[in-house]
């Protein structure tokens, strides 16, 4: 769904749940945000990084309006991972958009519901060759074996030894209380299921010779680490991410001006119809911290955040077979937010 089908939809879904307070006098907000986050893998004081992760970077903005008691939220984000390994393909950065598309209702003056929707959807990443164990199959100088096909299925290809594309979806409902403490402004709680799509095509699929699958190279027989590794791709069949999502905020001044702030996520996971390879986490946690200048109606934000296992639960188009190994591992970036409100 487009950010532009995004914006009629949720005017119309606004329209629709304000009719019952048309009569009222209306309480009209509307507030903007622009955000960009950074990973740089040289960067020492952030937390050891996956070797193969170089740099990210997210860019996303959002807009939004509340009328009474019901507010609509859109926005869209784009990630790009720099990733390079030591084997083929050496170059496997991603590339995924995402769109998202909130909807609130205030049922108390501190207390408020969302149900949210977000896609998000990866370029389509084609390799021209790929190590099976120790065995390089493809269309390149250093492959051992070149692989190719004539049928018409693979025209898409252009010659790659294989294509992948990813694709999810998530629907979710929070409820988020906010409180008059010293040690706590808002805690929220809620519930979010994913559904992934991966697809892939490649040629090596389809080798059927006994002669070629029998093939002993570098003392391995080629069927059995096409096998292999054909298994450690991101399975064709859809699966499901359900999550429990609970966030705590706080925030506390630091003159007239600034402030400092910190977020805990804490998401907790459980795959259904996910064939893993190796046991993934079932659980990840997010700490956001920074200072935010206010300036009336506008403020700016500096602020890091870490993860603790990578980026499951927060980034859904990085997870899979293919990834899994990385996700025993720590994150963290830096990042700068504009937000404007009136």
């Amino acid at each position: 769904m487009q950010i532009f089908q995004l914006f009629k939809f949720s005017f119309f879904i606004l329209l629709f749940l304000s009719k019952p307070v048309l009569s009222k006098e209306h309480e009209l907000q509307y507030f903007f945000e622009i955000e960009q986050r950074v990973m740089q893998d040289d960067w020492s004081f952030l937390p050891d990084i996956p070797p193969s992760f170089k740099s990210s970077k997210t860019n996303s903005f959002e807009l939004g309006f509340m009328v009474n008691d019901y507010g609509v939220m859109i926005g869209q984000s784009k990630l790009e991972l720099d990733l390079q390994r030591s084997s083929e393909p050496k170059d496997v950065s991603l590339s995924a958009d995402k769109v998202h598309l909130d909807l609130f209702y205030r049922f108390y003056d501190s207390r408020y519901l969302k149900f949210f929707f977000q896609q998000q959807k990866a370029d389509e990443q084609k390799f021209d060759c790929y190590t099976f164990s120790t065995i390089i199959l493809g269309n390149c100088t250093d492959s051992d074996i070149q692989i190719s096909s004539t049928q018409s299925k693979y025209d898409r290809l252009d010659g790659s030894l294989i294509a992948l594309s990813a694709d999810t979806k998530t629907l979710g409902l929070n409820i988020t209380q906010e409180l008059d403490s010293s040690w706590l402004d808002a805690f929220s709680f809620g519930l979010a299921s994913t559904k992934h799509e991966y697809d892939w095509l490649t040629p090596i699929e389809d080798i059927e010779s006994p002669f070629i699958l029998e093939l002993m190279i570098n003392g391995n027989r080629l069927g059995d680490v096409i096998e292999s590794t054909l298994n450690q791709l991101p399975q064709q069949e859809s699966w499901k991410l359900h999550q429990i999502n609970v966030q705590a905020i706080n925030s506390f001044p630091l003159g007239l001006h600034y402030e400092f702030f910190y977020a805990l996520d804490l998401v907790f996971l459980d795959f259904k119809n996910y064939h893993s390879i190796r046991k993934p986490p079932r659980s990840n946690a997010k700490l956001n911290m920074g200072i935010r200048r206010q300036y009336e109606a506008f403020s700016i934000e500096f602020f890091g955040n870490l993860y603790s296992h990578n980026l499951i639960g927060f980034e859904p188009i990085t997870f899979n077979q293919r990834t899994e190994h990385y996700f025993d591992k720590n994150y963290g970036e830096l990042g700068v937010k504009f937000n404007l409100r009136f």
